[in-house]
């Protein structure tokens, strides 16, 4: 794993560690009829921040019992794979593509119980167009089944 950017695993009392516990508890409370299955975290401009946000924010969430999966969407610059030392030969990109299944691409992180990752693979001619098909929103569905938030494991 590339922990330059895990500070939630290489120095988990930081206080920028505990700013993203908080964030973890404000969306578990943002509605607490109904647990939250998706999360995006998004940006207008590059080099925000947002997948160092993703990655530790899926630590913290997995740190606390519940299963997660991380999916790198961005099919421009993906950097998942970098964060967490993953091959980005096949990926989100190569599963919606029906190439791959998704039970063969998605890395389970051993240092982190309850936590996997799904790259973005190959970038594909059309980012846009991938990411706004009906097979995406079927793989969220069908992901949101296998992640739902509990301490106990379930296969993906």
């Amino acid at each position: 794993m590339n922990r330059e950017y895990l500070i939630s695993i290489t120095d988990p009392r930081s206080p920028v560690v505990e700013a993203y516990r908080m964030i973890r508890t404000n969306l578990e409370f943002t509605n607490v009829e109904k647990t939250n299955k998706t999360i995006v975290v998004t940006s207008a401009k590059t080099q925000e921040g947002k997948s160092t946000t993703t990655a530790n924010l899926a630590i913290t969430i997995a740190n606390s019992g519940k299963k997660v999966l991380v999916i790198d969407g961005d099919m421009r610059k993906p950097k998942m794979h970098h964060m967490y030392d993953l091959p980005n030969d096949r990926g989100l990109s190569t599963v919606i593509a029906k190439k791959d299944p998704l039970e063969e691409v998605v890395h389970r992180i051993p240092d982190v119980e309850g936590l996997s990752v799904l790259v973005s693979g190959p970038v594909p001619p059309m980012p846009a167009e991938l990411l706004g098909s009906k097979r995406m929103s079927r793989l969220l569905e069908e992901v949101s089944q296998g992640y739902t938030c509990s301490s106990t494991p379930h296969p993906c």
